[in-house]
């Protein structure tokens, strides 16, 4: 996995991505692939439509979840990395 330290990151803006329900579902034309998040998933990609630290998705999901510090930390960044893998993240 990237260690995305505390780098500040954007969603890429040639997606086409759209909520259903409580997911994103989105498309990328290049790969010709679809992707699809879950509902925490769909909230941390609504953070990444504008460039942001990783620091402060953690923070705003600590506000909304009740999860711990270091199990929200992990998983956001194993979250970071699926997509970075799909290349569907500009860092």
């Amino acid at each position: 996995m990237k260690n995305f330290n505390d780098d500040t990151i954007v969603c890429r803006k040639d997606l086409s991505a759209s909520r259903l329900q409580d997911e994103i579902v989105m498309f990328d034309d290049n790969a010709g692939k679809y992707y699809a998040t879950g509902s925490v998933g769909a909230d941390i990609w609504e953070m990444l439509e504008q460039p942001v630290a990783v620091s402060a998705i953690v923070r705003q999901l600590l506000a909304n979840y009740d999860i711990d510090e270091k199990t929200c930390r992990e998983q956001v960044l194993s979250f970071l990395g699926e997509l970075d893998d799909a290349a569907l993240l500009v860092l």
